[in-house]
């Protein structure tokens, strides 16, 4: 939290969130590298491009990007969400806020689905495939279709950005919390019902089933599923935020900190200080395991 409360400036952040078309998951599956891989190349690029462009900021902008691969029912869903920066910086030292909208979703769904197919039919490991010629239909199949991109409203405050970087970036497919209960080789578990306003619903699955589908979220070994573009960079990034927190009328550090025990009573709605089964005050919470759900 304290890094990314130093790399959060004054500024509108928007969410973005970059999602392919269901066909194309048992490919994603076969190759979760690479498939993996595509999505942050493609996603970033389409911000970057767009960026670039005259019409909507001409120049670079901030981009943090976290990879999710599930559903709330566990079933695979792989999928970009970008932290993106609204406005960028000149070289003469002033900063273009882009306060309204970033980019048309129109624009960014089409950009994105051509970049991802060009990238996965041109660089696919074809030799993991049995058929070929059904591999080319899928993705003709998906040239065809809109592509989903989602564009939420800008968030509210460099207070919001640090509230949703610390509370998902680092979540995993299902917390002990949405378990309800395994009883008789079945589990049953709680989950957001999108199709009917987020009613909080319950599903029921055989544990074979549970576990098949929660091994599918395990990523590959080794691989980054938090990304930073543009200047949220790693490379010289502190020099480079000491200039845009001067740009941006950033506060100095630690003015958006507040007391961490008040932030983790928001993200986990409870005092993270009183043990949650036996309510007794804990000597040192920051030891305990905390589920954010």
């Amino acid at each position: 939290m304290q890094k990314w409360d130093y790399y959060t400036l004054n500024i509108t952040y928007y969410h973005v969130v970059f999602t392919i078309p269901s066909e194309l998951n048992p490919y994603v599956l076969l190759d979760k590298k690479f498939g993996y891989s595509c999505l942050f190349e493609a996603a970033s690029q389409t911000l970057k491009e767009l960026a670039a462009d005259p019409e909507y900021l001409g120049g670079k902008i901030g981009i943090i990007s976290v990879l999710h691969t599930w559903s709330s029912t566990l079933n695979f869903h792989p999928h970009i969400h970008c932290i993106v920066t609204g406005g960028r910086n000149r070289d003469s030292g002033e900063w273009i806020s882009k306060d309204s909208f970033l980019f048309p979703i129109r624009v960014l769904s089409r950009l994105f689905k051509g970049k991802f197919l060009d990238l996965f039919r041109k660089k696919y490991p074809i030799h993991k495939l049995d058929d070929i010629r059904e591999f080319d239909d899928v993705i003709s199949q998906c040239y065809q279709k809109d592509w989903v991109v989602y564009t939420k409203k800008p968030m509210a405050d460099p207070e919001a950005v640090l509230k949703y970087l610390g509370r998902y970036t680092h979540r995993i497919a299902i917390s002990n919390a949405r378990i309800i209960s395994f009883e008789n080789g079945m589990v049953t578990l709680s989950y957001k019902d999108y199709a009917h306003d987020s009613v909080i619903s319950k599903t029921t699955i055989t544990a074979e089933e549970f576990v098949r589908r929660y091994l599918m979220h395990v990523l590959p070994e080794r691989f980054t599923k938090i990304r930073y573009y543009r200047f949220m960079g790693n490379t010289y990034k502190s020099q480079r935020f000491v200039k845009l927190r001067e740009m941006t009328f950033t506060p100095a550090r630690g003015v958006y900190r507040k007391d961490m025990v008040e932030i983790l009573k928001r993200i986990i709605g409870r005092d993270p200080k009183i043990c949650p089964k036996c309510k007794s005050l804990l000597t040192n919470p920051w030891r305990m395991t905390i589920q954010l759900e």
